[in-house]
């Protein structure tokens, strides 16, 4: 890759709370161990006693909220890791944003997450996990200490945390982490090829990224392909604009409701665009409901409506596969009459 990004970073640890076959050229680390994504830019509140405190002592504002990137969940012991990516260094400064962050993700303990995150029965244990550039791994682990520190001179305890590194090299990415034993970086790799982005725009960064609005376009465009070349001309169509989110974006359901917001409006625009060029041809998408309907046409505008998506299809959409997929799905449909 040309450059990795905060996007990149978001994604990368996305892949390793995935379930991937051992054959995949991403290695799963978290999910191997036992993690599973549980949400995704969920925001937590620092606990305003603990916060107004450590306010009066460093004599400045810290976060009065958080939102890490993703909290995983082992499926065994429950524990929690609150995941926060940085791609820039950091020092000890207390009205420096990063550690007025820092400061906020500290201040936090088990039994206020618990209960913010809704919890029910057993409480769990939680971690904060700073992933950070392998050459900004002690700076950060420094700082954070100081910052454990003060927290806990002043509130009596801190959350606990632990800094890795990632090492990027062209398409090669590798965690390292420190062995609490030994204190010897342990490097894992994670991958050789280029980083597929399953969130391709995160509006809590840059809603304006054009590569990531791209990607987003074109993946719903072959979402759209597939729901509707196999059956335009057969049957009446109807899907839902939930569907489609969830399609383009695997992780949708675990995303938080603030950023999916921005991105359902930004999927309905480029659906409205899509539906535009496609009445030019004689297919009308009426949305009603969250729900979009397509009557049923004749073959012949059913072959132009296929004839658009290959010949405007890009990259993302293979012309071969979607014929294949096509005549798979009408065969399959035809059989059931």
């Amino acid at each position: 890759m040309n450059k990795f990004t905060s996007l990149h970073h978001l994604n990368l640890f996305i892949h390793m709370g995935m379930d991937y076959p051992i054959t995949s050229e991403v290695y799963p680390y978290f999910y191997q161990k036992g993690y599973r994504i549980k949400f995704i830019s969920f925001l937590l509140q620092v606990p305003k006693l603990t916060k107004d405190k450590i306010q009066k002592q460093i004599n400045t504002s810290i976060n009065a909220n958080v939102v890490p990137e993703l909290i995983y969940e082992n499926i065994e012991t429950r524990e929690l890791i609150l995941l926060e990516c940085k791609l820039l260094d950091i020092k000890y400064d207390p009205t420096n944003r990063d550690v007025k962050q820092a400061f906020g993700y500290l201040s936090l303990n088990d039994k206020e997450i618990f209960e913010y995150m809704g919890g029910i029965g057993e409480q769990n244990k939680s971690k904060l996990f700073y992933s950070v550039l392998h050459e900004n791994q002690s700076s950060y682990e420094e700082v954070l200490n100081t910052i454990a520190g003060i927290v806990k001179n002043t509130a009596s305890d801190h959350l606990p945390f632990e800094v890795s590194g990632i090492k990027v090299n062209g398409n090669e990415i590798d965690l390292c982490l420190k062995n609490s034993e030994t204190g010897d970086i342990e490097e894992h790799h994670i991958t050789s090829d280029p980083l597929l982005l399953i969130i391709p725009i995160d509006p809590e960064v840059n809603l304006k990224n054009e590569y990531g609005r791209e990607v987003l376009e074109q993946n719903l465009k072959m979402t759209i392909a597939t729901k509707i070349c196999p059956f335009v001309g057969y049957k009446n169509i109807q899907f839902s604009l939930e569907d489609v989110c969830e399609e383009i974006i695997p992780v949708w359901r675990l995303w938080s409701k603030h950023p999916k917001t921005k991105i359902r409006e930004l999927i309905k625009y480029y659906m409205r665009q899509l539906s535009k060029e496609l009445e030019k041809i004689g297919l009308k998408i009426i949305l009603d409901r969250g729900v979009y309907q397509i009557e049923k046409t004749d073959l012949k505008i059913g072959e132009k409506v296929r004839n658009f998506f290959r010949f405007n299809s890009s990259e993302y959409i293979e012309k071969d596969s979607l014929d294949s997929f096509e005549q798979m799905v009408i065969e399959e449909w035809i059989g059931e009459i």
